[in-house]
């Protein structure tokens, strides 16, 4: 359905336009956010930028990575789905989940759907968490975790609703069950793999003397 598909004969929408205008001008030495700008995280240019650069300059490369993004939500989809429910059921809802969720999206290239994947996959860690008893979060899960996390907050502030949600969750759950201890290693572990995958964008700016500017057009 997405205007950028090879078969496609729809316009491509007022946003995806200005989007992939400016994953152009990156691709042409352009600096994010001080050459040219638009109100919404970083990770929308930059996901853009890729498309283009792996079509060569063609909008393809975007469709092919929406395309991949909207298989990974559908995955994780299907496998939450399945830790509350059977196989019939869960496939049932994870087709409707997409069939529905496509013309929501208005012919892709929103934000909206880039970051459907980081919602999907922290979803499943959340759920399988909650409904397991003894399990633990290990390294892995909460590098995922906020890895996820941060990389929505880079495509728009708004996103990281769930985040917020389940963690609030988990800490309610471990207090009461007097684990402080674990509360105290499983915050460190979040607080160090934010700052990891911010590097490199705080480099990226920082480097390009624009660190103030992508805080003006991100949040403020």
């Amino acid at each position: 359905q997405s205007p950028l598909a090879p078969y496609a004969k729809s316009c491509i929408g007022n946003d995806s336009a200005i989007f992939i205008t400016i994953a152009r001008n990156i691709l042409f030495g352009d600096i994010l956010f001080l050459d040219v700008a638009d109100h919404k995280g970083p990770m929308i240019f930059f996901m853009d930028a890729l498309g283009l650069w792996l079509g060569q300059g063609n909008i393809i490369g975007i469709w092919i990575l929406e395309v991949i993004s909207l298989f990974i939500a559908s995955v994780f989809t299907y496998r939450t789905a399945l830790l509350l429910t059977n196989n019939l059921i869960a496939v049932c809802a994870t087709t409707l989940s997409i069939l529905f969720i496509t013309p929501i999206l208005l012919g892709g290239n929103l934000t909206e759907l880039w970051t459907l994947p980081f919602i999907s996959i922290s979803l499943f860690i959340f759920t399988r968490y909650l409904f397991h008893k003894n399990s633990t979060l290990s390294f892995f899960n909460l590098f995922t975790l906020s890895f996820c996390f941060i990389i929505a907050l880079l495509f728009k502030a708004s996103y990281i609703a769930i985040w917020c949600a389940f963690g609030s969750i988990i800490v309610i759950k471990l207090i009461q069950e007097h684990k402080s201890r674990k509360l105290m290693k499983y915050l460190l572990c979040i607080f160090i793999s934010c700052l990891i995958t911010l590097l490199p964008f705080l480099c990226y700016f920082h480097y390009h003397n624009a660190l103030q500017e992508a805080f003006y057009w991100m949040f403020q």
